[in-house]
């Protein structure tokens, strides 16, 4: 059940983000804009990602890190 709606989740995300560029350009957004909120995603994820995996493993609480 669970990997049937991360499929679904994943799937919408797919269909929905190469699209945001051109609604935020419909908004009225600049170019600077747009490459600025296209790229804060994966360089917030860059970072975050092995935090969180550094805070699991030196806490040993994987299934809270997790959960949150």
């Amino acid at each position: 059940m669970i990997e049937q709606y991360y499929f679904l989740l994943y799937a919408i995300i797919a269909l929905q983000i190469p699209y945001l560029p051109l609604y935020f350009e419909q908004a009225g957004a600049n170019g600077d804009f747009i490459g600025l909120i296209s790229a804060l995603g994966p360089f917030v994820g860059l970072f975050m990602q092995p935090f969180w995996g550094i805070v699991a493993d030196k806490t040993q609480r994987l299934k809270f890190i997790i959960q949150v």
